[in-house]
Parts: C-alpha cells; structure tokens; sequence
C-alpha cells in the first residue's frame, strides 16, 4: 500500500496501482472504494485495429512515493496483441485541497494512442461517508445527491 498524505487529505494506492482511498483529514470523511479498478487505459490503433487496448492491469508497474507525490511507471504497455514501446508515466500529487493528476507518454511505437483514460477509480460504495451520490460527467458535471 501507498499512501501520501498533507495535512488536508491522505490518497491511497494498493500494491497493483489502484486507487483505493481519498479521504479528507479535516472533516473525517473519505470515499470508501468498494472495487478498485486498473489507474488508467489507452486506445491505440495498430494497422487495421482500431481499438487495441492497454490495461493497466497487464503493465508492469512500479511505484514510488514521497512526501506528497505518488509516481507510477510502465516501461511499456501490454495489449492482446503485443507489447508496445510506450513509457508511461503517471503522477499524483496532493496540492492543499487538490489532487492533481499528471500524465507523460513517450510512445515509441508504430500505434497512434487515440484515447487515454486516466484516473480510472472504480466503484464507490460511498462519497464522504454520507448517501452515496452520482456525478455525470455532462460539460462541467451533474450531481444527483442519494
């Protein structure tokens, strides 16, 4: 497990890169994360293949931490087709009430990365102890309390 804390929050990753914890030290109150998913996805068009997907989950992944900055590193990505010359490497930094999430891709293969998803955190059982609440991602975002 790693964790980074300031004063104000305190953001967790389990020993496979996922995101499963953000909680806010003032107020107590944190997301309880029920099923982490893989920290991020990319969409690469390989020749003909239009959605050759890398996980996560399939990269093998370090992690650093320091004081107030998790830094996670894949020296390439893996998808059902091949592995690819694609270095990645993901920041998260804990910046007062913020958390900020930074991303540097060095793609040295023959793929285009057409989307990347990144954070990806899974599925929470609640936001800040309370009914658990939905935010849509419509322009600036919607959220449907309870």
């Amino acid at each position: 497990m790693y964790t980074i804390t300031n004063g104000i929050l305190s953001l967790s990753l389990d020993e496979r890169a996922r995101l499963t914890s953000l909680e806010n030290l003032k107020t107590g109150k944190g997301n309880v994360i029920s099923r982490p998913a893989p920290l991020f996805r990319a969409v690469l068009h390989t020749g003909e293949n239009w959605e050759d997907v890398a996980w996560a989950k399939d990269a093998n992944l370090t992690v650093s931490a320091s004081e107030s900055e998790l830094r996670v590193e894949a020296a390439s990505l893996r998808t059902r087709m091949v592995e690819k010359d694609i270095r990645l490497t993901l920041t998260i930094r804990l910046e007062g009430e913020l958390v900020r999430f930074g991303a540097s891709i060095d793609n040295r293969s023959e793929s285009t990365l057409n989307d990347f998803y990144y954070p990806c955190v899974g599925a929470s059982q609640t936001l800040g102890h309370g009914a658990p609440g939905l935010l849509y991602p419509d322009f600036f975002g919607t959220y449907y309390t309870d």
